[in-house]
């Protein structure tokens, strides 16, 4: 009976969890734009698009750093089978105390001519400070565009 009530509680603790990710989805003319944000240190953020759009499958952006300034960030962008091309921008900001961004390298266009891109960079900052990394893609399938834009912060200790 113990190991039924610590599963239950388990189960109660997973859904409060994902249930405070904070997310924000709107849609725009032909193009469909979907924000998604997460404040996590050292950590990527799997976001499943499947099944409201249907040109991406799935888009994962991540941002980590080392004990000397350096960001590692990553990005992958999934579409459906048939998808004819992705375009993937970047753009890292400093996160002010005041909330501001403070724009420190936007890095792209990058083009793949396939249903798949996957980004990796390392850029040097200022350690003591918040970093968002913001991606922005486009993927194309049968004529049609589906534009999407994400954002991770983390702090860089």
């Amino acid at each position: 009976m113990k190991r039924i009530y610590l599963s239950a509680l388990a189960c109660v603790m997973l859904l409060a969890s994902i249930a405070m990710t904070p997310m924000h989805v709107s849609a725009t003319g032909s193009d469909i734009m979907v924000a998604i944000s997460d404040t996590i240190e050292e950590e990527g953020n799997l976001i499943e698009i499947t099944p409201f759009f249907s040109n991406l499958q799935s888009m994962w952006t991540s941002m980590s750093f080392n004990n000397s300034g350096r960001a590692t960030m990553s990005i992958a962008v999934f579409g459906h089978p048939g998808a004819a091309g992705i375009v993937l921008t970047a753009r890292l900001d400093r996160v002010n105390a005041n909330g501001t961004l403070t724009r420190m390298a936007d890095f792209g266009p990058f083009h793949s001519p396939t249903d798949m891109l996957i980004w990796t960079r390392d850029h040097f900052v200022a350690r003591g400070h918040y970093y968002r990394l913001t991606s922005t893609t486009t993927v194309t399938r049968n004529g049609t565009n589906e534009t999407v834009s994400n954002f991770v912060t983390a702090w860089a200790h």
